[in-house]
């Protein structure tokens, strides 16, 4: 019963909501025309005030040219190495255009209100400039010779060019890339160094094309056997060593043998060379009697000096006469200078007439010097030594030629 009496209610508001919007509708068309025919001439008029003002906004600017700040006009561009200092004042005016200071740039036309820095090359990156930088350019970086840069950014290193080495150059150096290089054979090229190494080196995958690693690889167990072969090569290096050492002994120790053997007078009794054939039985006995001397020890005859009884030619202790051997004599013939021989055997104790004589018994100068030598030797007997010798030589300033002559005799013993 409660729901059937507030049907009614509710049909009389729904009726009476329709009733005034339908009276709204009807007031709002009439105040619409009434107000109609006053505010037509203001809409009309405001569409036309404003639409001239968007449309030039709106309107781009010619090429050359460009929107002033506060988007009412155009202005020309300033020139490339200048900025605006001012921007112009009406359409198609020129702004206050400024030259760009030092240390800036500005490479075209612009609107900018001031200019671009220089940049500066890195020396740390081994840059080098190559172009100044001016008011309509930029600072141009780049490499020195023989280097080249790793790549087109600004942040670019400079390397230098590989030369080769092991290798031939396939392509030159240039300002972008290195050297290509193709390696000798025995050497690969390693590409992180683009350098040519010895196979003996080769360890990665790199290498294999170039290198046979077979037959190139060592293992730790093959270093340890070139141990081996290292000792004996310093066994045959002291083995060399001791049998030099010990030749020289033996040249110093037989040196000494053959002076001890010369002190000893020869044991035949000499005959006196009054005549060429005396003077030939005089030789041959002293040279028996010097191979006689030669084969014996260096003790086996002991000589004490100042003892009574020796014949008078034994020389003094340490003095060692010149045996009669033609190897010997023609030794100190080849060892004098020429020019000097005719001072030499006048010092020796030889007499101008004995020279002379010799000169014309003799037309062979090398003879004739073997000559003097020989009757020099007879004259003085046991005192034709090899120190009175190497002292005449010494006094001459021929001490090569007394060394000489010393290694002649141990050579002949």
């Amino acid at each position: 019963m409660l729901q059937l009496g507030l049907f009614p209610v509710l049909a009389a508001t729904v009726k009476f909501i329709l009733i005034q919007m339908n009276t709204e509708e009807c007031l709002g068309r009439a105040l619409i025309h009434s107000n109609v025919h006053s505010h037509d001439v203001l809409a009309d008029k405001q569409p036309s005030i404003h639409s001239g003002g968007r449309e030039r906004r709106n309107e781009p600017c010619r090429p050359g040219y460009y929107r002033h700040p506060n988007q009412t006009h155009c202005c020309i561009l300033c020139h490339k190495g200048t900025y605006v200092s001012q921007h112009c004042v009406s359409e198609d005016k020129t702004p206050d255009c400024t030259p760009c200071p030092k240390g800036s740039f500005m490479g075209q036309g612009n609107s900018a209100g001031k200019c671009r820095s220089c940049q500066n090359c890195r020396s740390t990156f081994k840059q080098v400039i190559l172009t100044n930088c001016t008011g309509t350019q930029d600072t141009v970086c780049g490499c020195a010779s023989n280097y080249y840069r790793t790549d087109d950014s600004s942040e670019f290193f400079c390397k230098p060019c590989s030369a080769c080495h092991n290798g031939t150059v396939l392509k030159e150096c240039s300002t972008n890339s290195d050297t290509v290089c193709r390696c000798n054979k025995g050497f690969f090229l390693q590409a992180k160094k683009n350098t040519c190494s010895p196979c003996s080196s080769c360890q990665g995958e790199e290498c294999k094309e170039d290198c046979d690693v077979t037959n190139l690889s060592i293992s730790p167990r093959d270093s340890s056997n070139l141990n081996p072969i290292l000792v004996s090569l310093i066994v045959v290096l002291g083995v060399a060593f001791l049998i030099l050492a010990i030749r020289s002994l033996l040249k110093q120790a037989l040196r000494k043998k053959l002076i001890s053997a010369f002190s000893v007078c020869p044991p035949k009794q000499l005959p006196s060379p009054a005549n060429p054939q005396a003077e030939v039985q005089v030789t041959n006995i002293l040279q028996e009697s010097n191979q006689e001397e030669m084969l014996l020890p260096a003790t086996a005859v002991p000589v004490q000096p100042n003892t009574p009884g020796l014949p008078d030619c034994i020389p003094a202790a340490g003095e060692t006469p010149i045996p009669d051997c033609p190897a010997v004599l023609y030794a100190v013939v080849d060892r004098v200078p020429f020019s000097q021989w005719k001072e030499f055997v006048r010092r020796l104790g030889l007499s101008d007439n004995d020279i002379g004589r010799i000169k014309v018994e003799e037309w062979n100068m090398r003879d004739a010097q073997y000559k003097m030598l020989r009757h020099w030797r007879l004259q003085l007997g046991q005192r034709a030594t090899v120190e009175r010798m190497s002292g005449v030589l010494n006094e001459m300033e021929l001490s090569g030629c007394s060394e000489a002559i010393q290694d002649v005799l141990s050579q002949q013993a």
